[in-house]
């Protein structure tokens, strides 16, 4: 069994986790796990996700929620499966804007966003 790799990701690009197991017969089916639960059972997740017959998950625009522990359990229905995990860390950019005042007092504005500013 190749497991899927700990990986760092952007929020809102394209994520793959691998997974690949031999075994005879060669009939291999592939479950995935987020922090446990099937990730089947989580639709906001699998409207953007997908299992593919190679044991890849995909998430397509990956949200920092989708952070965890991501375990793939490949199976052709004889014996027990092997699994393997691996933690999807979701990163996100932000911008830290700094509002001047006349008085002592100064305001600190944080957001998070996909922006790339430029400090002149």
């Amino acid at each position: 069994m190749v497991p899927p790799s700990n990986t760092t990701s952007l929020e809102g690009s394209r994520v793959k986790l691998t997974c690949q197991a031999e075994g005879f017969p060669d009939n291999i089916t592939y479950r995935w796990y987020r922090d446990g639960v099937d990730v089947q059972q989580t639709a906001a997740l699998m409207t953007r996700a997908g299992i593919y017959a190679d044991g890849s998950f995909i998430i397509n625009s990956v949200q920092r929620d989708d952070a965890g522990w991501y375990t793939c359990r490949p199976t052709n229905g004889l014996g027990v499966a092997p699994e393997a995990s691996a933690f999807l860390d979701v990163t996100c950019e932000f911008a830290v804007l700094l509002l001047r005042t006349t008085n002592t007092t100064a305001s600190l504005l944080c957001s998070v966003a996909k922006v790339h500013l430029s400090v002149i």
